[in-house]
């Protein structure tokens, strides 16, 4: 009865195959949504790594860049930076176009720096009377 129930089992065991999906992303997404339109999109135009872009400024010969005009200096880059637009296939890139967001459709996540501590907004950091201190 044994070596009945293993043939059984043998025989039955044929029709069940183990399916990894490769892409886990695709695995809680409906097939066609706009979430998998939108990868592909990214995909297709800046390849499937994900890109984090780190920017390290130094002071010239060793100067602090804790100083407000070294802070403002940053906060211009940064403007500079989302003010950016460039026309890829006939498509207007900006970087509320393709800045990293927690779900579609929310604002651009604040990006980590210094500057966060002032919002990004130049007029509260020329306002601050000692940035070094704060």
């Amino acid at each position: 009865t044994i070596g009945l129930c293993m043939v059984f089992m043998l025989v039955m065991a044929q029709g069940v195959w183990f399916y990894e999906e490769e892409l886990s992303d695709t695995q809680f997404t409906p097939e066609g949504s706009q979430a998998i339109k939108d990868e592909e999109w990214v995909v297709q135009r800046f390849g499937d790594e994900n890109r984090p872009v780190t920017t390290m400024l130094e002071g010239n010969q060793g100067t602090n860049m804790l100083t407000k005009e070294s802070l403002l200096f940053m906060q211009e880059i940064h403007e500079w930076l989302l003010e950016q637009s460039h026309t890829i296939d006939g498509e207007l890139v900006t970087y509320d176009t393709v800045c990293a967001r927690y779900t579609p459709g929310d604002a651009c996540k604040d990006p980590v720096s210094v500057l966060s501590y002032w919002q990004h907004n130049r007029t509260l950091l020329a306002a601050d009377p000692n940035p070094l201190a704060t």
